[in-house]
């Protein structure tokens, strides 16, 4: 970035009310319509007086709009509920089709809100509440789960991510705020998912090889510090990876890591095959 560049855009926070249709294949004893609570927002970054050349750096999610609120009733077969008791967790959740909560915010959700300035120089975020996706499919022990995800289409793009804020306590790593670090972190940098790195995986949550500058996915269920505010609430946020990790042989972070936590002390290595 340019020096003393600057990028605002507008951080809103919408808020909305998710109903899942129980299915009746594995999903718990539940009432057949389970209502979540999910918050809808809309988030930019604001990068001002970046220097090429100093150690020190800040970027800031702000300033603040909040809409009003949206209800999405999805449709039966496509969400379920489930206790979370069996995973020894706390309280229900919920499983939404994947290709069905996609389609609703960017076909239904984000045009709806257009006139209340929703568009491609905010970057919409979707805190859903104990709810996550199965990539097809409701069932929380088949295809599931993904806790959140960062997309963009159109042109201009328009960025939006979905992401979970989890109180079950059912997924190793994760907790309230880890999936939002991993998410705004990826937006901020790799926005639209094609920031090309060379081949990198066999880590995280990466199976195969990954060839992108996603800076939460090798770092997976890999929490940073705990932040513990006055009133004893703890954030839980998620490690992340340096650019140095994808690209260098040598890091140009903090203490010589290449991750903001220390856990990669060395890059990702040859690429991935």
């Amino acid at each position: 970035m340019r020096p003393a560049a600057i990028w605002s855009a507008l951080l809103a926070c919408l808020f909305a009310v998710l109903t899942l249709a129980a299915s009746s294949a594995g999903a718990s004893s539940a009432p057949p319509r389970t209502q979540h609570v999910v918050v809808v927002g809309l988030s930019g970054l604001r990068w001002s007086d970046v220097s090429a050349t100093g150690t020190r750096y800040h970027a800031a999610l702000g300033p603040v709009t909040t809409l009003t609120v949206q209800t999405f009733t999805v449709p039966a077969g496509k969400g379920a509920t489930y206790s979370t008791a069996p995973y020894s967790g706390c309280g229900h959740i919920g499983v939404v089709d994947f290709t069905t909560m996609d389609n609703y915010v960017t076909g239904t959700l984000m045009p709806a809100l257009a006139g209340s300035g929703v568009g491609p120089t905010n970057f919409p975020i979707i805190l859903l509440y104990n709810v996550v996706m199965g990539d097809p499919g409701d069932s929380l022990t088949s295809n599931c789960c993904i806790l959140g995800y960062h997309g963009a289409g159109g042109f201009p793009a328009q960025t939006y991510s979905p992401m979970d804020y989890d109180t079950t306590g059912i997924f190793s790593g994760t907790g309230n705020t880890s999936v939002a670090a991993h998410e705004v972190g990826e937006w901020a940098a790799d926005p639209l998912g094609n920031n090309p790195t060379p081949l990198w995986g066999k880590i995280g949550q990466v199976s195969g090889c990954q060839g992108n500058l996603e800076v939460g996915d090798p770092l997976s269920g890999t929490e940073a510090p705990r932040i513990i505010m006055p009133n004893g609430f703890t954030y839980h946020i998620q490690e992340l990876a340096f650019f140095s990790w994808f690209y260098s042989a040598r890091s140009t972070g903090v203490s010589g890591w290449f991750s903001d936590n220390g856990t990669f002390l060395t890059n990702a290595g040859p690429p991935c095959q």
